[in-house]
């Protein structure tokens, strides 16, 4: 996984093979939003975490990768502060 800003002004991931890096074998990850800046990520056995900013607040967005479809961790307030943490 590549977090890039080619083509992507607020950053979008990229994936490629392992013995293929050069920018002409990335494929997309994620589609580039140009209403959300992609901050970090982390990447797990089975999903991807994402820290996006949308709108002044970040949001934690999942992404298995089992073709299960993406989806954010709620926050029951409407002001909020998150962020993943890399350990």
């Amino acid at each position: 996984i590549i977090r890039t800003n080619e083509k992507a002004p607020d950053f979008t991931l990229m994936q490629c093979d392992i013995d293929k890096t050069d920018i002409q074998h990335w494929r997309a990850f994620i589609t580039p939003d140009n209403n959300t800046y992609l901050g970090k990520f982390d990447v797990y056995e089975g999903f991807v975490v994402l820290e996006e900013r949308k709108k002044g607040l970040n949001q934690i967005k999942i992404h298995p990768l089992n073709n299960v479809a993406p989806y954010y961790i709620e926050f029951d307030e409407p002001d909020y502060d998150a962020s993943i943490i890399n350990i």
